[in-house]
């Protein structure tokens, strides 16, 4: 459910990591960033929404055990819906402040990219290999 929000300030960090004075020009970065990917963020949660639907007509047991859980979710995700395009945005510029230091002078980052990208490019070179590995680790899980 916080998914949208993590997204549009992750969106924030990128843009304001390249501006020059954030400070001056926050709101617009803010509304460039929402008006990018608020839409597609708005779809995904209305999808997820809409996707518990069809357990409304369940009936008899079903029906009482999980119409609970889909109303729940429902409203859960709606009201997510509706915050990520709303609120989010208007907290975002009231509380992502200062110079935002690029993911590279990180050296938490920094570590886990020099881990990644090794076994990244290993997976990418030998594909075939890479899902034989994995079969070979799944299988023992699978047989049981």
């Amino acid at each position: 459910m916080v998914d949208a929000a993590i997204v549009m300030i992750e969106a924030m960090h990128r843009r304001l990591e390249k501006e020059p004075d954030p400070d001056k020009n926050r709101w617009k970065v803010v509304a460039e960033c929402c008006s990018e990917v608020g839409p597609a963020l708005f779809y995904s949660l209305a999808i997820i929404t809409i996707s518990f639907l069809p357990v409304f007509v369940l009936e008899a047991q079903e029906g009482r055990l999980f119409k609970p859980l889909a109303f729940t979710k429902t409203y859960a995700m709606a009201a997510a819906t509706i915050l990520s395009i709303t609120l989010v945005p208007v907290l975002m510029g009231y509380f992502v402040r200062g110079r935002i230091h690029p993911e590279a002078k990180n050296p938490v980052n920094r570590f886990c990219i020099a881990l990644y990208r090794p076994a990244l490019s290993l997976v990418i070179t030998w594909p075939k290999t890479t899902i034989v590995f994995a079969l070979v680790l799944v299988a023992p899980f699978l047989c049981r």
